[in-house]
C-alpha cells in the first residue's frame, strides 16, 4: 500500500504539479469559452460542422472572408479583453488541393507544392520561395507520410489576420499574442492511401481543434484534402526502450490521465453505458454502430470505440475477401483463419457480450494509439506530449492502457518491424508503476475540478490526511486492462489485413495482422475451454 500526503509546502506543490504546462489553465479557459462564446457543450458540435463547410479555393489566394472580418491584432491590447478568444482560438485554413504521391517522390515539385500550400495557408507578407525550404522526411507512420518543413529566413506574417497561436504562445510565456514573424518549422502530414475507409477525417479534425484549444498536442495550421500542416514541435521521439523505462513510463501514465479526464468537459450526448440495450444492439456484428447517433457529429454518442472498430473493420475485412484470400494463397494457417471467418465472427460477438456483462471500466476521451511513436519529448524541458490523434474518442480506459501496453512488444525501427515481442509485455510490477501515477493524475484532477472523496482517506478529525493505493485497487485495476488486451490484439489485427490491402508503405501488414488474430483465437479458447 502507497500513501501521498497532502501538504502545502513548495515541494509538496511541485509534487503535486501537473506536468503538462498550463493544462489547468487551458482547461478553465476551454469551459469557460464554450458557455460564453457557444452557448455551452451541446453547441460545439454544431459550431464546428458550419466552420467546416468553408474552404479556400486551390486557385484563390485572396483572403477568406472569415478572416477579413477579423479586427486588426493590434486592436485588442494585452491588458483589455475585447474578443480575445477570436484570435487565441483563430481557425485553421482549409485548402482545396490534393498531393499525389508523385509529387511526394519528386523533390524538386515537393517544394514548389509545399511553399505554394505555406502561401495560402499563413499568409506572409512577402511569398514564400521553394528555395528557402528545406524538407526531411521524419517518423515511422505506418499510414502517413509525415515531413519537416523548415523555412530558412522567414517572413512576417499578415498583421491583420489572426494565427493559431502555437505551444510557445499558451505555455509559460504569458502572453497571448504571437511573434510577427511566422515559425520556421513545420509539419506536413500527407495521409496514406486507402485509409479513409477506417478513419474519419472529420472526427479526427474535430478532436484536433478540441484538444488545440486546450494547448494538448500540436497545433493545426491548416488542411487540405488529403492532409494538414501543423506546428511542429522541437522534440524527440520516444523509442521501444524508453517507454519500457520506470520513470518515463510514469509520465505517459500522467499524460495519458490527464487526457481521459477532457470526458468531463466534452461529454458523450448519448447513454454510454456498455449493458444498455442500445449499446449491445451494436455489437451485431452485420450492423453498423452508428445506428443509434447524433445527428451532427456522430462520435459524440458515446459507444466504446472498440467496438465499433471491431465491428466496421470485421465487415471490410469480409467484403475485401477476395483479395484478401488472394494475397494469403500460399499461406495454409491464414487461409484456414479465413475460410472460417463466420466462425470467428461468431467467437468474437460472443467473447465482446462476456466481457460488457462483466465490467468492462469506466468510459473516458481516449487516444487509442499511444504507441511509443505517438509520444514526444520536447527538447525545452524535457517533458513529454501526446500527438497524432486519428483514432481518438470515447473508450473503456483500459483500452488505451491496454493499447499502450501491447506496444511494448514493438519494436518498428528493426528489420522485423511487424514481429511482435511477446517476453516485452510490462511484467506485473510495471504495470502497476503505470498504475499508480494514473491513479495519482486522477486524485490530483478530481481534487482540484471534481469529487476526490472515492481516494480519501480521513484522520479521527475528519479531515483530509492522505489517499491510498492499496494492493486491491491495483489487482482490480490490473483485471480491468488485462481482460482487453486480446480484443486490442483482435482490432489492430484486423486493420493490418485491411493495410495489407491499400498500402503502399514497405510493411508485412499481413503477417503484422494474422499474428495478432491468432493470438485472439488463442485467448478465446482459454477463456472458453
Amino acid at each position: 500500500m502507497k500513501e501521498l500526503f497532502l501538504g502545502n509546502s513548495a515541494e509538496q506543490k511541485n509534487k503535486n504539479k501537473l506536468r503538462w504546462p498550463g493544462y489547468i489553465e487551458r482547461l478553465i479557459r476551454f469551459k469557460q469559452r464554450r458557455i460564453k462564446i457557444r452557448g455551452g457543450p451541446d453547441n460545439l458540435s454544431k459550431s464546428y460542422k458550419h466552420e467546416m463547410r468553408g474552404s479556400v479555393s486551390s486557385t484563390d489566394l485572396s483572403v477568406s472572408k472569415k478572416h477579413k472580418d477579423h479586427k486588426e491584432l493590434s486592436s485588442h491590447p494585452p491588458n483589455t479583453d475585447g474578443d480575445i478568444f477570436d484570435h487565441f482560438f483563430a481557425e485553421p485554413i482549409i485548402i482545396d488541393y490534393t498531393f499525389e504521391m508523385s509529387e511526394i517522390d519528386d523533390e524538386v515539385l515537393l517544394k514548389l507544392r509545399i511553399s505554394m500550400l505555406l502561401n495560402k495557408i499563413l499568409y506572409p507578407l512577402v511569398p514564400i520561395e521553394p528555395s528557402q525550404l528545406v524538407i526531411k522526411r521524419i517518423g515511422s507512420a505506418l499510414t502517413n507520410l509525415v515531413f519537416q518543413v523548415n523555412l530558412k529566413n522567414p517572413p512576417f506574417k499578415h498583421p491583420t489576420l489572426p494565427f493559431p497561436p502555437l505551444r510557445e504562445d499558451v505555455s509559460g510565456s504569458g502572453s497571448l499574442y504571437p511573434s510577427p514573424l511566422l515559425p520556421s518549422n513545420y509539419l506536413l502530414r500527407v495521409y496514406g492511401t486507402g485509409v479513409d475507409e477506417m478513419i474519419d477525417r472529420n472526427k479526427e479534425l474535430y478532436w484536433l481543434k478540441v484538444l488545440g484549444e486546450i494547448g494538448i498536442g500540436a497545433r493545426m495550421l491548416g488542411q487540405f484534402n488529403n492532409g494538414r500542416l501543423e506546428e511542429f514541435l522541437d522534440s524527440r521521439t520516444l523509442t521501444r526502450d524508453d517507454i519500457c523505462q520506470e520513470a518515463i513510463s510514469r509520465q505517459i501514465a500522467t499524460r495519458m490521465a490527464e487526457l481521459h479526464n477532457l470526458v468531463n468537459y466534452v461529454p458523450p450526448k448519448l447513454n454510454s453505458d456498455p449493458k444498455n440495450p442500445i449499446s449491445l444492439r451494436s455489437l451485431n456484428l452485420n450492423e453498423t454502430s452508428n445506428s443509434e447517433s447524433t445527428d451532427d457529429c456522430p462520435w459524440l454518442n458515446g459507444y466504446p470505440q472498440i467496438w465499433s472498430n471491431i465491428s466496421s473493420w470485421y465487415n471490410l475485412v469480409n467484403e475485401k475477401m477476395n483479395l484478401v484470400l488472394e494475397l494469403c494463397k500460399d499461406n495454409h494457417t491464414y487461409l484456414n483463419i479465413l475460410e472460417k471467418w463466420d466462425v470467428l465472427g461468431e467467437k468474437i460477438e460472443k467473447y465482446i457480450e462476456f466481457i460488457v456483462s462483466g465490467n468492462p471500466g469506466r468510459l473516458v476521451l481516449a487516444h487509442n494509439d499511444l504507441q511509443y511513436g505517438n509520444i514526444l519529448e520536447l527538447s525545452r524541458d524535457k517533458e513529454l506530449t501526446v500527438v497524432d490523434f486519428e483514432y481518438m474518442g470515447y473508450n473503456y480506459r483500459g483500452v488505451d492502457i491496454a493499447t499502450h501496453f501491447t506496444e511494448w512488444m514493438s519494436d518498428y525501427s528493426s528489420e522485423e518491424s511487424h514481429v511482435l515481442n511477446y517476453d516485452k509485455f510490462p511484467n506485473k510490477q510495471e504495470r502497476y508503476n503505470f498504475y499508480k501515477s494514473y491513479i495519482e493524475t486522477c486524485f490530483y484532477l478530481d481534487e482540484k475540478f471534481g469529487d476526490s472523496s472515492k481516494y480519501i482517506s480521513k484522520g479521527n478529525s475528519g479531515s483530509v490526511t492522505s489517499f491510498d493505493i492499496t494492493d486491491e485497487r491495483l489487482e482490480s485495476f490490473d483485471v480491468e486492462v488485462m481482460q482487453l488486451v486480446p480484443f486490442i490484439g483482435l482490432q489492430w489485427g484486423l486493420w493490418g489485413i485491411l493495410q495489407a490491402c491499400v498500402s503502399p508503405i514497405e510493411f508485412d501488414y499481413l503477417e503484422y495482422g494474422f499474428q495478432r488474430l491468432i493470438k485472439f483465437i488463442d485467448s478465446y479458447n482459454e477463456v472458453f475451454k
